[in-house]
């Protein structure tokens, strides 16, 4: 008990021990007792007083008490403070001899900072210690997951909140294509880090079975990613499947002209201009892409009949067909940029 309380609660006692009294045994109190008083053989007194008188010095006997306990309790907390601010200060110069490798001994006065300087040391020297190794393994534990791996934190017990935790749901998203899926099917935004990590490691890495169901709206560099993957091979889609990826967001010219130039190799011929000659009905910036394609097939007569028919002038077409009527040679890659 605080003894502030301590103080407060014994005045309150007694107030209510004295209506008591008062109300209940007053009959009591006029009446005398005698105590007898007796020190060995060398002194001996008898003592009479009214029982109210005995009554008072009981009180008074406490309260002195109190008082003194609360004087004492009041003193103990000076001291223990005073203790503390030395030993912070003291502390501070221990950590810095630690860290500077400076051999000295400190001897705390409180059990406290004692303790933090034993566990410090007991990290420090990579020492072994109950204590010790649970901080050590939290640290570790720590450090593993800020570096990027997951990690069972099962045994510490923390809030689905806990920034730890959510990092390490982060670097699972990351890592575990399985969990970042069940994590994002079925959503339609991204309203948190770890469905964007999850979202992200999809989009890199996972299998295009998975992506193509995800309701999230695909931006420009999502679909570049993953036209990125299908050209370098990491998986295969059907026709299809491109032709949607290709129209499901809005690309500049120059954007759908590279990416012509770097699907050519890679689609059936046939296909991929019926991919583009759709593209160039309905996205007008995908038109040189498309005259691109024809150029590389050799379609001359498509191909100028396209020029012919577009309000948009392509000087770079046009020098194309004036070095194949004049049999020039020429490098369709080179010339059409």
């Amino acid at each position: 008990m605080r003894t502030r309380n301590l103080l407060f609660y014994s005045i309150v006692y007694l107030v209510f021990l004295g209506l008591a009294v008062l109300f209940f045994f007053n009959d009591l109190l006029t009446t005398k007792h005698t105590v007898n008083i007796e020190i060995l053989s060398y002194y001996s007194k008898s003592i009479e007083l009214e029982n109210a008188v005995w009554f008072a010095i009981s009180i008074v006997v406490y309260m002195v008490f109190v008082l003194l306990y609360y004087y004492f309790s009041f003193l103990g907390t000076y001291l223990n403070k005073k203790r503390l601010q030395k030993d912070s200060a003291k502390f501070e110069a221990f950590l810095e001899d630690l860290v500077l490798e400076r051999k000295s001994f400190y001897k705390f006065k409180t059990k406290e900072f004692e303790d933090a300087s034993e566990l410090i040391k007991a990290l420090y020297y990579n020492q072994t210690g109950s204590t010790a190794d649970k901080l050590a393994n939290a640290m570790a534990i720590k450090a593993m997951i800020d570096s990027g791996k997951v990690c069972d934190l099962k045994p510490f017990k923390l809030n689905k909140d806990n920034n730890l935790n959510l990092k390490n749901e982060v670097n699972r998203a990351e890592q575990d294509l399985n969990y970042a899926y069940n994590i994002i099917r079925g959503k339609t935004d991204l309203t948190d880090e770890i469905s964007l990590a999850a979202y992200e490691n999809l989009i890199k890495n996972g299998v295009y079975a998975n992506i193509k169901t995800l309701r999230i709206q695909k931006s420009k560099e999502d679909v570049q990613i993953l036209l990125n993957r299908f050209i370098n091979e990491d998986f295969s889609l059907t026709n299809a499947e491109l032709e949607v990826l290709i129209f499901s967001t809005e690309f500049s010219e120059d954007e759908y002209l590279n990416i012509a130039k770097e699907l050519f190799d890679k689609v059936e011929p046939i296909s991929l201009k019926a991919i583009f000659e759709k593209l160039k009905n309905e996205k007008d910036k995908s038109l040189k892409a498309y005259l691109y394609i024809l150029a590389r097939h050799a379609m001359y007569d498509e191909l100028m009949n396209e020029l012919h028919s577009s309000e948009k002038k392509f000087d770079d077409f046009e020098l194309l067909i004036f070095l194949k009527e004049h049999g020039k040679s020429y490098d369709v890659d080179k010339l059409i940029r």
